[in-house]
């Protein structure tokens, strides 16, 4: 089981000429040693697949796979500065390349007036204390957390990866929000949060003749674009609540200084659902932060911002769309809960903060490599062949327990068990996130 592992980590790694790029990195410097570019990697992915972590145990299986003893300092060693740069290229060659294959989704109406589309977040995972100097958390009542922030863009309609940063706690999403400027082109959707609100953005999106979609930041003002008077929100949503309409979709100019003309688009919510979000804020906020009446009544619309012109997307539209952000939520779900990320960084002792950052592009890696095509490839299939989806955190699950199982020739007999043990059960009642997914990509 061990050694078919080993052999399809290996065919994988084939096309990608790890030992050039090592040299061309100065991660190996000679030809004889102990420590191989494509062991170390060989060894660290099989860690990932048995979902142990520690040095000692990475440098077992290094030594078990050369043949030749190696210490965990030895292996130390290489998770510093000067050997960054290979980790860094090994990443973005594992992106650009041919084995990072996207699902092929043919595109149904909701966005087939779009080339690519974007969606950004940003996660957060504690890291040692050593390490606070570079990684400073928030400010809590105890003190601060070393904590990093990972930066994702993913690609929805092929499920591919795009740019990722790892930044500190502090550094937040919106001083990332002009970033994606550097990739966007014309024809492009992007999806993100209200951590990304930059109305300067939104304008240079605008001008390159791409689209964007985001929740409204409701400390801005919106405009009537005819009078340019500020439009009072609460007494026209009021206004709609006593006449019984639970949409709105008007034209505004948005901020007063920036007068960008954009759509405003509101879904009135039921009262479960405005209940759980008043929750949830309550919870949320600072003990000495007091909610406004006016966020307090907000709370039960979705009020979004965007340019896409009413005759490409509806108001229903426009929600659906945004809800489908969740999908990278669920993909750092799934990495925290099932490939549990936090293990990996326990063991990033002393003040070395690029040896956190190197175990990050290592595990990213793996999910590019193996993780994420495989899941795509087999999600169509299973769709096509059994007309049932395929759940990341099953599949996730599948990966590590039969791993040895998708080296087999037999591809028919593990489509058969994914579609058995790793799919959603069939529900008459609701959908999940991955059915509205397919529903929205798939013909």
């Amino acid at each position: 089981m061990k050694n078919q592992n080993i052999s399809q980590i290996k065919s994988t790694l084939q096309n990608l000429q790890i030992e050039a790029l090592a040299f061309r990195t100065k991660f190996s410097l000679r030809r004889a040693q102990k420590i191989t570019a494509t062991s170390f990697l060989i060894s660290f992915f099989n860690l990932m697949i048995s979902g142990n972590y520690s040095l000692r145990l990475w440098a077992s299986q290094l030594s078990a796979l050369n043949g030749v003893t190696v210490s965990f300092q030895a292996l130390a060693k290489k998770l510093d500065f000067r050997h960054a740069p290979f980790f860094h290229e090994l990443f973005h060659r594992v992106l650009t390349s041919s084995i990072h294959k996207g699902l092929n989704f043919e595109v149904r109406k909701l966005f087939k007036h779009f080339n690519r589309v974007i969606v950004e977040d940003s996660t957060c995972f504690k890291l040692p204390q050593a390490l606070i100097e570079f990684f400073p958390g928030a400010r809590l009542p105890h003190g601060r957390k070393a904590t990093a922030r990972l930066h994702l863009r993913i690609y929805l309609k092929r499920n591919t990866y795009g740019a990722i940063a790892i930044r500190n706690y502090c550094q937040n999403d919106q001083t990332y929000a002009a970033d994606v400027l550097k990739c966007l082109k014309k024809g492009d959707l992007l999806i993100r949060d209200l951590g990304y609100w930059v109305i300067d953005v939104f304008r240079s999106i605008c001008n390159r003749k791409a689209y964007f979609l985001s929740r409204l930041n409701i400390g801005t003002h919106v405009l009537n674009p005819v009078t340019q008077q500020v439009i009072d929100l609460v007494h026209l949503l009021k206004k709609k609540d006593g006449q019984g309409i639970t949409q709105i979709d008007i034209p505004v100019l948005l901020g007063k200084d920036h007068l960008l003309p954009l759509r405003l688009v509101g879904v009135k919510l039921n009262e479960v659902n405005t209940t759980k979000r008043r929750k949830m804020l309550k919870k949320n906020r600072h003990k000495d932060i007091n909610i406004s009446p006016k966020a307090w009544y907000l709370m039960s619309w979705n009020l979004f911002i965007t340019n896409v012109p009413s005759e490409v997307w509806s108001t229903h539209s426009i929600y659906n769309a945004y809800n489908l952000r969740w999908h990278i939520e669920m993909i750092f779900k799934c990495w925290k809960s099932k490939f549990k990320f936090r293990e990996f960084f326990k063991y990033c002792h002393g003040r070395n903060p690029v040896k956190p950052e190197i175990i990050l592009l290592l595990l990213l890696t793996w999910f590019a490599l193996f993780y994420v095509p495989m899941f795509n490839s087999y999600a169509n299939q299973i769709m096509k062949r059994f007309h049932l989806i395929l759940s990341p955190f099953r599949f996730a699950d599948f990966l590590r327990t039969h791993f040895y199982l998708f080296a087999s020739p037999n591809k028919y007999k593990v489509l058969k068990l994914l579609s058995y043990y790793a799919c959603y059960d069939k529900r008459y009642d609701r959908l999940n996130h991955f059915e509205k997914l397919y529903m929205n990509f798939l013909s």
